[in-house]
């Protein structure tokens, strides 16, 4: 297990371990703790002693020690060479953010940084980055009738290439399928599922041989769509931001450009979003103090304004003749 996250805990260096020699064992008695899994450290290149520029400790930090011996787990902080001297991950001065890895997943731990602070992603801490090693996993797949994967999708089938299908079909393959189906005294469900995926493995393998396939397009990511606060001085800011961080440059002087750029952007977005919100608050009291007039005022001024094209003279007519027949229809009826 891993557990990443700001435990406001000041640990100091104090070790997170319990460690007896083999000769002192048998006098410590400790239930379900394993005791010696420091070892774990030694046999995956980890540091024994743990590094820290916070020299201080506070009452969350011996919470957090007396957890990791406990349950056997390890601060990564100031282990490895990323972090060889423990930086400062709050304010830049003092250690509260922290990586804890359990001793049996030790050996998928690569390396821990805390990256420079940045104040577009917080007020006040450093983001820190963990790599872990890819574990091999054995993946099952299910066959379908859909012969779609993530990345080919097997062409349509042409009753022309049909005999060619027959031809592409794997005999081995089938013939061992059979003998498997007919050595089978007891059926089960997970019988039936492994002889039904190998009979669509043969199908698809033959299908995609036969009318071969196209590599799918995928589905596109909706376009994300910007705050609404997020105006053109915003987005300005923002290209110029990244514009200085994607420059190659780790000169003092691009630095403080950066941090400059940075600052800029922060201060820009703090701006709009402050008006964004004063313009909300005073369309809301206007509403108030008129009543919904501003509302109704809202929903038809956009209302279309355009006349129909009726000449003037026919309209009139066309209402006489209707005033006409309802006077003739009026006289009928009385008598």
């Amino acid at each position: 297990m891993f557990t990443v996250g700001d435990f406001n805990a000041r640990t100091g260096s104090e070790d997170d371990f319990i460690f007896v020699p083999d000769s002192e064992s048998h006098v410590v008695d400790i239930e379900n703790i394993q005791i010696n899994a420091v070892c774990n450290l030694d046999q995956y290149d980890f540091s024994r002693k743990r590094n820290s520029r916070d020299k201080n400790k506070n009452r969350f930090g011996n919470q957090l020690i007396e957890f990791c011996k406990g349950n056997n787990f390890f601060i990564m902080n100031g282990r490895t060479l990323g972090d060889i001297d423990g930086k400062f991950t709050c304010r830049n001065s003092s250690v509260v953010d922290y990586c804890l890895c359990s001793a049996e997943l030790i050996q998928n731990f690569t390396d821990f940084k805390v990256h420079d602070f940045s104040s577009l992603y917080s007020d006040v801490h450093s983001p820190i980055e963990i790599s872990l090693k890819q574990t091999d996993q054995e993946v099952s797949t299910k066959y379908s009738d859909d012969t779609r994967t993530n990345e080919q999708k097997i062409k349509n089938w042409t009753n022309e290439k049909s005999h060619k299908f027959l031809e592409c079909l794997n005999l081995t393959e089938i013939e061992n399928i059979n003998s498997e189906i007919d050595g089978t005294t007891v059926v089960t469900q997970e019988t039936v599922d492994t002889i039904i995926g190998k009979i669509g493995k043969v199908l698809i393998n033959s299908a995609r041989n036969t009318f071969g396939f196209k590599v799918s397009a995928g589905k596109k990511s909706e376009h994300r769509k910007n705050k609404p606060w997020f105006d053109h001085d915003c987005k300005d800011a923002r290209s110029e931001f990244r514009k200085m961080k994607r420059n190659k440059n780790k000169s003092p002087f691009h630095r403080a450009l950066v941090l400059d750029a940075e600052k800029r952007y922060k201060n820009t977005m703090n701006k709009a979003h402050k008006k964004y919100r004063s313009d909300f608050r005073k369309k809301m009291d206007d509403l108030k103090q008129n009543g919904g007039r501003i509302l109704a005022t809202s929903k038809w001024k956009h209302k279309s304004t355009a006349q129909p094209k009726i000449d003037f003279d026919k309209l009139v007519s066309y209402f006489k003749e209707l005033n006409s027949d309802l006077r003739d229809d009026t006289r009928k009826s009385t008598n």
